[in-house]
């Protein structure tokens, strides 16, 4: 496998968290919640669990929600890229899997081993369906976000 810097982690980065905002917005759109409510509450490492609370875009809410939201996706399409380039996934099959293994990761270590202090934050206002369509929207985004860097890497 082929690694061309650190651009094509940050593009799966940002598909990762593309998806994972889409999955947020639809669970909350769902649960008759702001459709920024979870990326607002995504501050709250830094500002409180009062940041869950803010009504729809707000400053600093919006602003350091969306900066966690998209720092921590970066953060794990690094591990994913790790993962790839580690167990040599060339394969579409492959690269899949570790993209779905490298967000079951996510979520453990998000709400099964961090402190809720430092988890994203969701469950402060989605239920846990919600929270699942997050990191199953950032599962797609990120394997999507691969798929599409190996391949123009491949070219």
């Amino acid at each position: 496998m082929r690694h061309d810097g650190w651009l094509p982690v940050i593009a799966t980065g940002v598909a990762g968290g593309l998806g994972s905002a889409l999955g947020l917005v639809a669970a909350s759109l769902a649960a008759r919640e702001s459709p920024v409510a979870p990326l607002n509450a995504s501050a709250h490492w830094l500002l409180g669990e009062g940041a869950a609370q803010a009504p729809g875009p707000a400053w600093p809410e919006t602003a350091a929600g969306l900066a966690t939201h998209f720092g921590a996706t970066t953060f794990w399409a690094a591990v994913l890229f790790g993962a790839a380039r580690l167990t040599r996934a060339t394969r579409p099959a492959a690269r899949w899997t570790a993209a779905g293994a490298v967000t079951l990761g996510a979520g453990v270590v998000d709400y099964g081993i961090l402190p809720r202090s430092l988890s994203p934050g969701w469950h402060l206002v989605l239920p846990p369906a919600g929270v699942a369509a997050g990191f199953l929207g950032m599962g797609l985004g990120l394997g999507l976000g691969l798929a599409a860097c190996r391949g123009r890497a491949a070219s």
